[in-house]
């Protein structure tokens, strides 16, 4: 997307339009977003990458994002960098160079002290949030280093400054600017100069030095000094000879400019934030001709360590690559990120005496993964996955992860990318095996909730289940499956809605979960499990099956068979309340029941046998069913009104024992 040519009102108007967006977060919010922008901009919203289309669909980095998953939920090291590099090796793109050259210069910028190690994930973080003067000393030492070490590669290509006369004083410079003191002690004007001199060359190249900048050379150049000269002692008398460095030395080449005004500055952290805002504000990308030379930006803001404002302008320039720009920034803890997905693309926060930048990744990476999703929806995941704990809105919404995860799957029908619930339970390799053992459970209960609050119960209920069988290997206790399974089963059961499927999915899962000895430990469900399937078997007609499930609950003192088991129901109120609740529809369907049975009694023909037996036995039934109704009271609720009005209907039919037709 181009922003050059919005107007002040229309940039008011986004900001405005996302501000109260994030309030209203539904299913659909991405595709709701996308219209208002175009209604906003009055132009199509193009955030194809070239890059993304070169490289089908950004295929070139799903290895490297599977790997990076891996090492993050097993906590090893990754060499993020390194993989983004080799990655890109088989691939010709736009700007390819430019890109590999960034990552270096991040990567080097990054590395650990020892070349032969990787810095850990999230190295910077606690140094930027707890030590801002030191992470700032950090990063202006680590941006001079490399500097030097690129300047150095330079050299050894090309001879620099040919043809000059004053070569000793010329390699002096050389030898100080690339940082290689072996090549300044080796030098001629080393062992001829006075001790003063010889000095602040030891000073230059010392730690102390490099933290102050200032050599504490007195002496000024000699009178018709060459430019090489007078660049070798201003260099030595750091921020107090910088203005005097002639300009042909540092005037052509913005790296030798970053390199001069950083290496020639104090460890006042005040005087690097004040350099970063020359480079991006008081020069910005008008200076440098950013439109025309991104790359060149680009390489000033990451030398200065405005990484958040690097990748804030790279993602107008080529998305993907933004995108992959920041990972490495993001995975070390050098870039600095909002909480929310809710907040602007840029924003300022105040640490103490600093005004420091934060940046929203968790916007870049979502946008970026609804791009690749179509092609590969485990990769938009292992994007998505980095986000981590970052939220929709505030602390107490949901994380954008699971937000993001869940509508792949409602979407796309597919449990599969998280692991299947097959037969007799069997699982597939999903992306709950990325995540640590010991996480597994939090895990599946936030997907679960996710999916709660989609309204999608029954999958909700079973990752419930599969969170508390991980807890179960680790020792811990959990039921959040059954308590949401007895609330949505005494729903339905009271609602009465036969033909709805969630019925007879929440009976399947109720039955299984019996199965699994899960009513010694909360026998409620048994009794609502017994319940469910008494009235699903009325409905079906089954007196036989009907029979043994009332005999069941008479056992659990939930329904009287005979006169005899009245009282002991009536004095058992050990029921929970998802239980109870459900009574009255017990109580209409086993006396629906009673009427059934006596009606196919009185229509048959032949009445000889068992009949009239059979007759008194279901009378009996519905008479104690009629006391234990009475008995209650009180104790039926408002939900319970409607049922009981039909109940009385049955009464009268069990009683008189006759055929009559019902609702």
């Amino acid at each position: 997307m181009h922003f050059n040519s919005i107007s002040h009102a229309q940039v008011n108007a986004l900001q405005d339009f996302h501000s109260s967006h994030f309030e209203h977060l539904e299913f659909n919010w991405e595709k709701v977003e996308e219209a208002e922008i175009r209604q906003i901009l009055g132009v199509d919203l193009d955030v194809a990458s070239p890059t993304l289309t070169s490289m089908g669909a950004s295929s070139a980095f799903s290895g490297v994002m599977d790997g990076l998953v891996v090492a993050i939920s097993n906590n090893t090291q990754f060499p993020i960098v390194q993989e983004l590099i080799e990655s890109t090796r088989v691939h010709n793109f736009q700007d390819k160079e430019e890109f590999e050259d960034c990552l270096r210069i991040i990567g080097d910028m990054l590395a650990g002290s020892d070349a032969d190690t990787d810095l850990r994930r999230g190295y910077f973080t606690s140094i930027r949030e707890n030590a801002f003067r030191d992470y700032l000393r950090e990063m202006k030492r680590r941006s001079v280093d490399k500097l030097q070490s690129r300047y150095n590669e330079y050299i050894h290509k090309h001879a620099p400054f040919p043809h000059e006369k004053d070569v000793n004083w010329r390699d002096l410079f050389v030898a100080l600017r690339s940082g290689n003191e072996a090549m300044a002690r080796d030098n001629k004007l080393y062992e001829e100069k006075d001790e003063a001199f010889k000095t602040a060359i030891d000073l230059y190249f010392s730690a102390t030095a490099q933290d102050s900048m200032d050599c504490g050379y007195q002496h000024s150049p000699s009178p018709g000094a060459s430019e090489f000269e007078q660049g070798v002692v201003a260099l030595l008398q750091g921020s107090r000879g910088a203005r005097a460095i002639p300009e042909r030395l540092f005037g052509t080449n913005f790296e030798d400019y970053v390199w001069l005004k950083l290496r020639t500055m104090s460890d006042d952290p005040k005087e690097f934030i004040s350099f970063q805002r020359q480079i991006s504000v008081d020069y910005g990308e008008a200076h440098f001709k950013a439109s025309v030379r991104p790359w060149m930006y680009m390489k000033c803001l990451l030398f200065t360590a405005q990484f958040e404002k690097a990748v804030a302008f790279l993602q107008r320039v080529d998305p993907e690559l933004a995108v992959h720009v920041a990972i490495p920034l993001f995975y070390y803890g050098a870039l600095n990120t909002t909480n929310t997905i809710a907040a602007d693309v840029l924003t300022e926060e105040k640490v103490g005496s600093f005004i420091v930048f934060k940046y929203n990744f968790a916007l870049l990476i979502q946008r970026f993964a609804h791009l690749v999703m179509a092609n590969n929806r485990r990769d938009a995941l292992n994007y998505l996955y980095l986000l981590g704990e970052t939220r929709l809105s505030d602390e107490n919404s949901r994380t954008v992860f699971m937000y993001n995860f869940a509508n792949i799957v409602l979407e796309h029908n597919d449990l599969s990318l998280l692991q299947t619930f097959g037969e007799k339970g069997k699982s597939m390799q999903g992306l709950m095996d990325f995540v640590p053992i010991q996480d597994r459970s939090r895990f599946l209960n936030d997907v679960a909730d996710e999916f709660e609050a989609r309204g999608r119960f029954v999958e909700a209920i079973r990752l419930h289940r599969q969170a508390e069988k991980q807890q179960g290997e680790l020792g811990v206790d959990g039921l959040r499956s059954v308590g949401l399974l007895l609330e949505k089963l005494s729903e339905v059961i009271v609602m009465d809605n036969y033909t709805d499927r969630t019925w007879s999915e929440y009976l399947t899962l109720a039955h299984e979960f019996v199965d699994d000895n899960l009513d010694g430990e909360n026998p409620h469900l048994d009794i609502l499990c017994t319940i469910g399937l008494f009235i699903d078997a009325v409905h079906a007609d089954r007196s036989d099956i009907c029979i043994s499930y009332w005999e069941k609950l008479s056992q659990l003192h939930v329904l009287p068979s005979t006169a005899d088991d009245v009282q002991n129901c009536v004095e058992y109120r050990r029921l929970s309340d998802d239980v109870s609740r459900t009574l009255p529809s017990l109580l209409f369907f086993s006396m629906k029941l009673c009427a059934l049975q006596l009606e196919k009694i009185t229509s048959r023909r032949d009445h000889r046998g068992g009949v009239v037996g059979e007759k008194t036995k279901w009378q009996k039934k519905g008479r104690a069913v009629l006391n234990f109704t009475s008995k209650l009271g009180h104790t039926h609720n408002a939900e319970g009104t409607k049922v009981l009005s039909k109940l009385q209907k049955l009464v009268d039919i069990c009683e008189r024992g006759v055929s009559s037709r019902f609702n």
